[in-house]
């Protein structure tokens, strides 16, 4: 790590740095070992970034996505890595878009949050994932989700974010 002076980034915030290290990491390495123990424990918190919907925490997200893709250009691996990051990141838009700026704890009106969804669609990074044809592996409630987006129906994806809260908090 000290040889190719890799670091973690400490812009990136909101969960998701720890793949961009690591893809910066495994560029680099010739060889790896793995270790059967856990070496790192997480303990949620109902303050931490990934509880708390702001939508800060959309823009950490999108930086850190950013950040992934030009890693992964500037690698060897573009074309292999490239599908798989744009269905990775068809996972983060649904997320950001139901869990982020749907989500009922967020204190905005309604014209706000379709004001926040069409700039979030008009971001590169989400246009580019949205035209990709990245959907293996998603699940049937997310390609229902971003059938919603792409055809841009915030009345029902409003609804989903209401009932996805719902689900964090009572069930």
């Amino acid at each position: 790590m000290d040889t190719y002076n890799i670091l973690h980034n400490e812009i990136l915030r909101q969960g998701e740095e720890g793949l961009e290290f690591n893809f910066r990491l495994f560029e680099n390495l010739s060889s790896a070992s793995f270790i059967n123990r856990p070496l790192y424990h997480y303990v949620y918190c109902d303050t931490s970034i990934t509880a708390v919907s702001t939508l800060k925490n959309n823009d950490y997200v999108i930086k850190c996505y950013e950040a992934i893709k030009r890693e992964i250009l500037g690698g060897q691996n573009a074309n292999s890595l490239l599908p798989w990051f744009y269905n990775r990141m068809m996972q983060v838009v649904v997320t950001s878009i139901i869990s982020g700026i749907f989500n009922p704890s967020l204190e905005m009106k309604y014209k706000d949050r379709k004001k926040e969804f069409n700039d979030f669609l008009e971001i590169g990074i989400v246009d580019e994932t949205l035209k990709s044809k990245a959907y293996y592996d998603l699940s049937t409630g997310r390609r229902c989700v971003l059938f919603l987006i792409k055809r841009r129906q915030i009345l029902v994806l409003y609804l989903l974010g209401i009932i996805r809260r719902y689900q964090k908090t009572h069930l």
